[in-house]
């Protein structure tokens, strides 16, 4: 995972967590579906089994759905606390 984002990682979370809020039908899977290319950006290589290293959104797995979202979720914790401490760092 990149420490710390990169403005484009940060405005592709930023517009992940926008777009969720936006769904109309929120299943976990389309809420998967819109974070997953936010969190595509900010992994620069996958060691998982049953995952490509440089997964897309066409080569990401979405089955078993337990383990894909339990995945997908520890990813958005990580990075959201990430993206958390780039906000709280002073300008001055």
């Amino acid at each position: 995972m990149s420490d710390p984002l990169n403005f484009e990682q940060a405005m592709a979370y930023e517009d992940a967590i926008m777009a969720v809020g936006a769904l109309v039908a929120p299943t976990q899977t389309r809420v998967d579906a819109t974070m997953l290319p936010a969190l595509l950006s900010c992994v620069a290589e996958w060691e998982l089994n049953g995952i490509p290293t440089h997964p897309t959104m066409s080569t990401f797995p979405s089955t078993p759905r337990k383990d894909t979202a339990q995945l997908i979720a520890w990813l958005v914790r990580e990075i959201s606390e990430l993206y958390q401490e780039s906000q709280a760092v002073p300008l001055a």
